[in-house]
């Protein structure tokens, strides 16, 4: 049980801090996530995507909501759209494993991801789609990516997403794709910030 000595004196640590005169250390999100096992990676490689081709996968929640942190495509060719979908409709897929960030105190995830699945309706689109442009030059293609990182995506608990990556860039490229996750009760809203 605190005292009022305790208060006397994280009041006046606080004093200090706000005078310039005492550091004060903090963590972002991600690195607290890590820390307590609830953050989790997967990534994927397509060595040859035909142009007009599509990349599916199937992200389905568990009974936690799920707050997307980073998700970064890299292709070799000149145009990539990625699309996000709510509730699809699909058969089939290979489960794949993901990584929790932590390999001292790892929880078990919730999710639950499949490649390769047969998607015959798409969904309610989730968001606007990324489009990315690459260049070539000197008779090379440049590796071109985009990268959505601090803003993150709520997804709903026990609900299925469908993630599409498409080819539009006129021929053949390869693409990679990494997506990290947090999955837990988000400290907002609350009742003092709705």
């Amino acid at each position: 049980m605190a005292s009022w000595k305790d208060d006397l004196a994280l009041d006046a640590m606080f004093l200090r801090v706000m005078n310039g005169l005492r550091g004060l250390v903090t963590q972002d999100y991600n690195s607290v996530n890590v820390k307590k096992g609830v953050q989790y990676e997967i990534s994927g490689n397509t060595a040859v995507l035909a142009d007009g081709a599509s990349i599916d996968t199937i992200f389905t929640t568990g009974a936690l909501p799920v707050i997307i942190k980073s998700r970064i495509v890299k292709f070799n060719g000149t145009s990539i759209t990625t699309r996000v979908y709510r509730a699809p409709t699909y058969t089939g897929g290979t489960i794949t494993p993901y990584f929790n960030l932590n390999d001292i105190n790892p929880v078990v995830g919730g999710v639950t991801v499949r490649t390769t699945p047969t998607v015959t309706v798409v969904g309610t689109e989730f968001g606007a789609p990324t489009f990315d442009v690459g260049s070539v030059g000197n008779g090379n293609s440049s590796l071109s990516t985009y990268s959505i990182t601090g803003i993150e995506r709520v997804l709903r608990p026990n609900t299925t997403y469908l993630q599409r990556i498409t080819n539009d860039s006129g021929a053949a490229q390869r693409v990679t794709s990494y997506l990290t996750w947090f999955e837990g009760t988000p400290d907002f809203p609350n009742a003092d910030y709705p």
